[in-house]
């Protein structure tokens, strides 16, 4: 099963849809769908427009994962860090080498930065 990762926005949206608490009843995947391809100017509806088709259709089935906030990237980076999750043993410059290559490999994938040759 293949969860996808949508933005914040376009997951609090889809929980809106579907809180019985807001909407009696709540809307179904279907529901959400039909009014996705509609003309609805329901401002959850815009924001769920804007991730792909298939991106919403997979997110509905399979459930997704939110993306994770500038804020929340940071700490993780800081917790990995101060884990000192880095250190992969050897003699001290190989070590310090190891530490740098995948301390920069593990921050630049958190951040969604792609460099050729270092992680992409």
């Amino acid at each position: 099963m293949n969860k996808p990762t949508i933005p914040n926005e376009v997951a609090d949206a889809i929980e809106l849809l579907k809180d019985p608490k807001i909407f009696r009843p709540p809307y179904t995947n279907g529901e959400i769908v039909e009014k996705v391809l509609s003309n609805n100017e329901h401002s959850a509806i815009i924001a769920i427009r804007t991730i792909t088709f298939d991106t919403l259709i997979a997110a509905l089935v399979n459930g997704y994962e939110r993306e994770l906030t500038y804020e929340r990237r940071k700490g993780r980076i800081r917790e990995e860090y101060e884990s000192n999750a880095f250190n992969t043993g050897g003699s001290p410059t190989d070590m310090l080498d190891r530490i740098y290559a995948k301390g920069i490999r593990f921050t630049l994938d958190t951040l969604g930065i792609q460099i050729e040759g270092v992680n992409a």
